[in-house]
């Protein structure tokens, strides 16, 4: 799961893995990493380079990228 290199000290830390574990769920093998604002960090699977790191710089950042849960929303978390 992720490796901490600080306490999540709040909620938005653990919801937010959460979330990514439920939309990246089918992608194998999973080959990023994932870094919170807090310096938490999920690394890619065992025996996986981490082809790179999505940077979560605020605790709102994924309600930001997916909510409203529309079509545009998602594109322009792509983007």
């Amino acid at each position: 799961m992720a490796r901490r290199h600080a306490q999540l000290t709040d909620r938005a830390g653990e919801r937010s893995l959460a979330f990514l574990h439920r939309v990246v769920d089918g992608y194998r093998p999973r080959d990023f990493a994932v870094r919170l604002w807090d310096g938490t960090t999920w690394e890619a699977e065992p025996g996986q380079r981490a082809r790179f790191t999505i940077v979560l710089q605020h605790p709102g950042a994924l309600r930001r990228m997916f909510w409203p849960a529309n079509e545009l929303s998602i594109c322009e978390s792509y983007l």
